[in-house]
């Protein structure tokens, strides 16, 4: 009887020994498998962190541009007003000098001659400061809608990126 137990206890502890080998090996399996899964998600994520990083540094170059954009054209602006304000005194000088020769009829018509010549020349620099105004808000204008356009666009590439890892970390979640 004792040796019918010994060899039972005997055949329990060699199941027992074999029952806890297996689950070792299932372990190291399930572990491997953890960190090959672990390993392959921190692979996509320094992706998309990179991916993230070229995107924050686009927006960061077209915020620049932006910027510029705009200093030009108050820059512009600014010289405008004071050619302007030039051509103001131009004019009220003119008008000091008609009168002060007014009595002479020549050096009046001289006078006169003189102050049309510098209205057309000024109406030429005008026209030509226009056609470049013109061309240079065009340019910041065309500028400006590339900038828009290239800000919605990276936008549009971060929301996916975002729906990307979301999708990413909803499949991991499931395959846990």
């Amino acid at each position: 009887e004792l040796e019918k137990r010994m060899t039972s206890v005997t055949i329990q502890a060699k199941e027992l020994e074999q029952c806890k080998e297996n689950f070792l090996k299932e372990k190291q399996v399930f572990e491997a498998e953890e960190k090959l899964k672990e390993e392959r998600w921190r692979d996509k994520e320094r992706g998309l962190d990179e991916r993230m990083t070229r995107v924050a540094m686009q927006l960061k170059e077209l915020e620049q541009k932006k910027e510029t954009f705009i200093k030009e054209k108050q820059e512009f602006e600014a010289d405008e007003k004071q050619k302007q304000e030039r051509w103001c005194e131009k004019e009220r000088e003119s008008k000091e000098r008609m009168s002060n020769v007014s009595m002479q009829l020549m050096d009046l018509e001289q006078c006169r001659n003189a102050v049309l010549k510098e209205k057309q020349e000024f109406k030429a620099e005008e026209q030509l400061r226009e056609a470049r105004w013109r061309e240079k808000e065009r340019e910041l204008k065309e500028g400006m809608a590339n900038v828009s356009m290239q800000l919605m666009e990276l936008e549009q590439k971060r929301e996916a990126f975002a729906k990307e890892k979301d999708e990413f970390n909803i499949s991991e979640k499931q395959k846990e």
